[in-house]
């Protein structure tokens, strides 16, 4: 058989059988004394293998190992590997898709529906509680950048809510202090009282978190942003102001 007669019984173009030969999904066949190729049953059935595993949505590579494979158990592992991609697949699309609908519902809540909603927790809860200033504004904007499962379990922004008078009055005046301690020098004794007073006025239950391992899927999104927000701090705060996010971190880990 020629390899348009190939192509008309197995539904493809000579095109795409050719392509198929150059990547290696299918062997070349063997040739007339002319040069034409021929093709043999067992040819024409790897074709139609190969093109209903294309069908599939599958890649040329998984394409030539699913054809490669030696036996049943080769087979069904790689199927096996290909199902649980799949089922990645419609996890990561059933993720978007709850974010999609987060999204239409903030666009008649939120001025910026497209800031992410641990960012528009923070900004209401700072707006709630009367906190205003520079500080107040980047770590909105850092927790912006945050992936949002990141930011929903290292910030604990739910635990936050329902503040006590006294906890609204002592973070209004850590970050009024924040604000005013720019101008100091890292080594000013001010800078230790800041961070003590700042921990101490920290939920227990964020305490507590901040001392135990994150857990794996948090902690790999935590460990790709941390570096980039690491320098973004350093560039946005005064030298005083990062020596207090230092010595604030320092005790969180320790307590």
């Amino acid at each position: 058989m020629r390899i348009g007669q190939a192509a008309e019984l197995v539904g493809v173009s000579t095109r795409t059988i050719r392509h198929y030969h150059r990547v290696g999904v299918l062997p070349e066949p063997e040739r007339d004394p002319n040069g034409y190729r021929r093709y043999s049953l067992e040819d024409v059935i790897r074709l139609t293998r190969a093109r209903r595993l294309t069908d599939l949505g599958l890649s040329l590579d998984v394409v030539g190992e699913v054809l490669a494979a030696s036996g049943s158990a080769d087979l069904t592992e790689i199927l096996d590997e290909l199902d649980a991609d799949l089922d990645r697949q419609d996890a990561a699309i059933a993720r978007q898709r709850a974010r999609l609908t987060q999204l239409r519902l903030r666009l008649d809540e939120q001025g910026d529906p497209l800031q992410s909603s641990a960012a528009a927790q923070l900004a209401e809860l700072l707006k709630d509680t009367g906190v205003v200033g520079p500080a107040a504004d980047l770590d909105v904007d850092l927790m912006s950048l945050l992936p949002e499962e990141a930011a929903a379990y290292i910030f604990q922004i739910d635990q936050t809510r329902g503040l006590t008078p006294e906890r609204q009055s002592h973070l209004k005046d850590v970050y009024r202090r924040f604000d005013s301690i720019a101008g100091l020098d890292p080594d000013d004794p001010l800078v230790d009282v800041l961070a003590d007073d700042i921990v101490a006025g920290l939920p227990d239950e964020l305490k507590q978190e901040a001392s135990r391992p994150l857990p794996a899927g948090v902690d790999e999104l935590w460990q790709m942003s941390a570096p980039p927000l690491g320098e973004m701090i350093t560039e946005h705060l005064a030298p005083a102001q990062v020596a207090v996010v230092t010595a604030i971190m320092s005790r969180l880990v320790s307590s």
